[in-house]
């Protein structure tokens, strides 16, 4: 009995010794402070372009002669990650991995690995995490521009100070009312430097500010999509069409960049071509560097669409492999931007060749678009700056003599099937010749849709004045008639073009039904948006319920602008 009292007794003292060496190790690795404390310095940098980048630098100061943690915890307020566009980390001799690692209802904690090897004894250790946000920066009015920003950094310890300066862009212009004062001190005259220090900064801690300052050369632009589409025709030339999706507030110029080599380079938006002045072109070893001088008309749109088209040298981008495979290889470059959300790259082969190295792209789809013609689609998601995409290579069997038999090819075909069809079916006894038409309608149709989206954009204005009571309603209905009286005859005139081109042309048949589909929106979200205003009139509505229905047909009308925008686009390539 003695001796099964003193096994126990020991297997207790074994159990209780090796829980508590391995929460002791756990909580020196995460929570325990004991042993050292942190300081952190925290910058809110906002930078021109509409984003908001954070560094923080955190520094420990040992207190005992022992190793610092192998990892920390730093957190990201769940009501901000929608918003984080970037995330980094590096200390003073390499980059840090960073690794999303735990959630829980308030955070999404972020491991940052320490490399400490190197500091031993009471030394201090500092690292610096980098991360950026977007859509944190709204435009009030024309050059009125409100941030809101996580004011603190989030632990899971304490923290015995926290400095933290907020850095407004160079002309921005703050005054003492565009700032919590609880909050910042102001370090400047100007007020660009604005100051907090917090000691000690409690763990957990989710806290949010913000700052209004004035800049009439501020701009945010934000890209959309990237949609990049090259195609290789039968004598093994490169064309390439680049679709820029982008909002843009305050922006004079766009730059984009090109894969090394790209020529005869046209520039197109949803009005018209842009001729050489407006577009600088500097050409390098690691690509063309576009910067395209935009339109008066785009500032005021926000949402733009941009289309590039080019070519590259066959020599630099094809390899032919042997006699029938050739290899075609081609950098992703994009816009020197922090954030992406989506690019498409589509790769349109010759007629009569097929892909020999599906498995080098995983994730591609591959599809056939015509009779002897394939497509190949990669999309990649969440791009950030520093983010290298790596070249698309696609290897493809291809018979020279493809592009001289073809014509033989179809004609055998042609023959074939005009035989069958007249043996098969009776010739008519009428014969409906197509009308013709000239490049100056399609030009005329162009035209009329410009003028409709001026007019669309005039209506949208005047009724944004009227509700902030600077036109009087007598007169703002007086115009309102006018510009509906305008927009019914232009849009009269687009559908009688629209017939006309429709019925002559089919390649333009598509484009057409798309047109008509989107104008039919724009006017139904209209005619519900003049029913909600009246209703909040009429007190049937609330302010709140007015609101979320006017921002839901307001989406519809952007949508359907798009597709408009998308079609003319897609027109002038084929004028």
């Amino acid at each position: 009995m003695d001796q099964r009292k003193i096994l126990l007794i020991g297997f207790l003292i074994l159990t209780t010794t090796i829980i508590s060496l391995s929460a002791g190790k756990a909580s020196g690795n995460l929570d325990n402070t004991s042993n050292f404390s942190i300081n952190v310095d925290r910058k809110i940098i906002i930078l021109n372009g509409g984003y908001i980048m954070v560094n923080d630098t955190f520094t420990f100061f040992m207190k005992e002669n022992i190793q610092l943690p192998s990892f920390h915890l730093v957190g990201i307020p769940r009501n901000y990650y929608r918003n984080l566009v970037y995330l980094a980390a590096y200390d003073s001799y390499n980059p840090l991995k960073a690794e999303f690692s735990e959630e829980d209802d308030a955070f999404k904690w972020f491991k940052i690995y320490l490399e400490t090897d190197k500091i031993s004894g009471k030394q201090s250790y500092n690292f610096t995490l980098t991360t950026i946000f977007s859509d944190l920066i709204k435009r009030k009015d024309e050059s009125e521009f409100r941030a809101v920003f996580p004011l603190y950094p989030s632990l899971r310890v304490k923290s015995d100070l926290c400095n933290i300066t907020l850095i407004l862009p160079p002309n921005a212009g703050v005054s003492p009312e565009g700032f919590p004062r609880e909050t910042f001190l102001n370090m400047t005259s100007d007020f660009r430097l604005l100051n907090n220090v917090t000691s000690p900064l409690p763990a957990y801690l989710n806290a949010s500010s913000w700052v209004e300052f004035s800049d009439a050369s501020f701009s945010i632009l934000k890209i959309l999509e990237v949609r990049r589409e090259i195609s290789v025709d039968e004598w093994g030339r490169i064309y390439v069409t680049d679709l820029y999706d982008t909002v843009m507030v305050n922006i004079d110029s766009f730059r984009i960049i090109l894969p090394p080599g790209s020529a005869n380079i046209a520039v197109y938006d949803i009005y018209d071509r842009y001729s050489d002045n407006d577009v600088f072109v500097e050409k390098s070893e690691h690509g063309v560097f576009l910067s395209i001088s935009l339109r008066d008309r785009l500032k005021r749109n926000e949402r733009t669409r941009i289309a590039v088209l080019y070519s590259l040298p066959t020599q630099s981008y094809i390899e032919r492999k042997n006699l029938q495979v050739y290899s075609l290889k081609v950098n992703i470059t994009r816009p020197d931007e922090w954030f992406i959300p989506k690019i498409i790259v589509s790769v349109l082969l010759p007629e009569g060749a097929s892909i020999i190295n599906g498995g080098r792209h995983p994730s591609a789809k591959y599809e056939k678009i015509e009779l002897f013609r394939e497509k190949f689609t990669l999309e990649y998601y969440n791009i950030t700056r520093y983010e290298s995409l790596s070249p698309l290579c696609i290897d493809y069997q291809y018979a020279f003599l493809w592009a001289a038999l073809r014509p033989t090819m179809l004609a055998i075909i042609l023959i074939g099937l005009a035989s069958i069809i007249s043996v098969l079916i009776k010739p008519p006894g009428k014969t409906t010749y197509a009308i013709t038409f000239s490049p100056e309608t399609l030009t005329t149709f162009l035209q009329a849709c410009e003028e409709m989206e001026d007019i669309y954009s005039k209506i949208e204005s005047l009724r944004e004045e009227y509700i902030r009571g600077k036109v009087p309603k007598r007169r703002y209905r007086l115009m309102k008639k006018m510009l509906e009286e305008q927009l019914r005859a232009t849009r009269k005139k687009i559908m009688d073009l629209k017939t006309q081109i429709e019925s002559t042309r089919d390649p333009y048949a598509d484009l057409m039904k798309q047109l008509e589909r989107a104008i039919n929106d724009i006017e139904d979200a209209r005619r519900s948006i003049d029913e909600v205003d009246m209703k909040l009139r009429q007190g049937e509505i609330s302010v709140g319920e007015h609101r979320k229905l006017i921002d839901e047909y307001t989406g519809r009308i952007s949508r359907a602008k798009s597709l408009i925008e998308e079609a003319i686009l897609k027109i002038k390539e084929e004028i």
